[in-house]
């Protein structure tokens, strides 16, 4: 019947996952209690029964007590490395934590510092583009002046052309090459009495 527990206690180890491992210990230990205790009380009645196997009836109990030490000894093994593994975790996650807080916090503030700076160039291209805008219209608005002016005064410029056109530039050559020969030879005269 001993065997019969061990067999039981072996299978429903292997089946418990690992997070619920320690509560399927605990249910393991209090079923082979009870089932101890049953066997126990069995035992009893069957020595108040036949005085002739006591013995036999010693033994079985002595076999399950030793079953449940045995059980007690694998549950605080498994207990101590549990205990083992979340302590080396949390120094896991504690060094994380001292290594990396201080590097997202400095990198944290750079970002703020990056984005403060593009919030004033932002400002700055705004400023640039309305100055352009004003240039653009300021432009805009002298050609239209200088069309409207050139408009005004384009019959004006016209016949200052056409006047200009119908000047003899020939005749009036002439005229200055012969105003030329008039005039040196009475310049040389002058010259004379200087």
């Amino acid at each position: 019947m001993g065997s019969d527990q061990e067999t039981k206690l072996e299978e429903s180890q292997e089946k418990a996952p690992e997070v619920n491992q320690e509560e399927a210990k605990k249910e393991e230990k209090q079923e082979l209690q009870e089932t101890v205790k049953e066997e126990v009380r069995e035992e009893k009645k069957k020595e108040s029964r036949k005085s002739k196997k006591g013995d036999k009836g010693e033994e079985s109990v002595e076999e399950l007590l030793r079953q449940i030490l045995e059980a007690d000894k694998k549950e605080v093994k498994y207990a101590r490395r549990a205990a083992f593994f979340s302590f080396a975790l949390f120094v896991v996650v504690l060094a994380a934590a001292v290594i990396l807080v201080p590097k997202v916090i400095s990198t944290l503030d750079t970002i703020n510092t990056t984005i403060t700076a593009a919030n004033v160039t932002i400002q700055n291209a705004n400023g640039a583009l309305k100055g352009i805008n004003e240039m653009t219209s300021s432009i805009t608005e002298t050609s239209d002046n200088m069309n409207s002016m050139l408009t005004d005064n384009s019959q004006a410029l016209t016949g200052a052309v056409e006047k200009m056109n119908s000047i003899d530039f020939k005749g009036l050559n002439q005229a200055i090459q012969d105003l030329q020969d008039a005039v040196g030879p009475f310049a040389t005269f002058m010259n004379r009495f200087k």
